[in-house]
């Protein structure tokens, strides 16, 4: 699915969309107006997912949630936008973590994002015992 980020100027393809606007049924190819988009970060496209694309997609009035999935470690970062139109930064990582989003009515673990994958959890690194 193609995501609108500019009417006939600006598209993306983005791993997840999802939208809660009728009008966006209208066309089984585009989307319009997402309320959450999920992007898997890969080495080649991670710094552009954070950056250049999010500051794009922050101009879409009806997107409420960000989401970027590491390839390379339990590590999921969530933006949210808030009723004031602040984004705030979540990063869940323990594989204890459970993404809710209560308006899409969307409880996700940690673990169920990276269940079948040879993705690892981070690993604590402890402080070296002094004898």
């Amino acid at each position: 699915m193609r995501l609108a980020v500019q009417n006939d100027f600006h598209y993306t393809y983005p791993d997840v969309m999802v939208s809660c606007d009728p009008s966006d049924r209208r066309d089984p190819l585009l989307i319009r107006q997402p309320v959450l988009i999920v992007e898997v970060l890969s080495p080649s496209t991670a710094e552009y997912d954070r950056s250049r694309k999010f500051n794009q997609y922050k101009k879409i009035p009806s997107l409420r949630h960000y989401i970027l999935v590491s390839q390379t470690a339990w590590v999921l970062e969530w933006f949210r936008r808030d009723d004031m139109g602040q984004w705030i930064y979540t990063v869940l990582s323990d594989p204890a973590d459970v993404l809710e989003i209560p308006d899409l009515n969307l409880r996700l673990p940690l673990a169920d994002v990276y269940d079948d994958t040879d993705v690892a959890p981070l690993a604590l690194i402890s402080a070296p015992e002094h004898p």
